[in-house]
């Protein structure tokens, strides 16, 4: 079944070209760009889904540990160096070091590999996440929308 491109309405649907793109939309939508035509809501046999979904492969994400403010000061202090010199050796501000420290600011992933490095510390943990199936039935196909429903489900 054919689907609106923008909204996810059904049928009707009109080809229109909405900012130099010609897409399918429903009579809502289609008020968004210069309508060229009805689309033909024959069915296509063998065409193969735009959007695969279905993916066995696990999601990796990776954050800074929650106990990096006593990681970082503890390795800080083993080193022998001050805020001021650390911050130096980093080519950070010292400011931020201090917040660090406090925990009120979390180093991003390129500067926690950078302390990583520097101190000889693990601060980034590696955690898998588990796919979600997108899997489409015969009667229903996914849009923008249930992409983004789905992402903020998984936040």
């Amino acid at each position: 079944m054919l689907n609106c491109e923008i909204c996810g309405r059904g049928l009707p649907l009109f080809k229109t070209e909405i900012e130099g793109t010609e897409i399918n939309v429903c009579d809502y939508c289609c008020k968004f760009g210069k309508v060229l035509g009805k689309v033909s809501t024959t069915p296509v046999l063998n065409q193969k889904p735009f959007f695969s979904a279905t993916s066995s492969l696990p999601e990796i994400e990776e954050n800074v540990s929650s106990d990096f403010p006593e990681m970082i000061r503890n390795a800080r202090e083993k080193k022998g160096l001050n805020q001021k010199d650390f911050s130096q050796l980093l080519n950070e501000r010292e400011s931020l070091v201090q917040k660090w420290e406090a925990g009120l600011s979390k180093p991003k992933l390129e500067i926690a590999r950078k302390l990583e490095r520097l101190l000889g510390i693990h601060l980034i943990e590696v955690q898998e996440n588990k796919v979600i199936s997108l899997e489409k039935t015969k009667s229903e196909e996914l849009t923008l929308g249930d992409m983004i429903k789905i992402k903020k489900k998984k936040l």
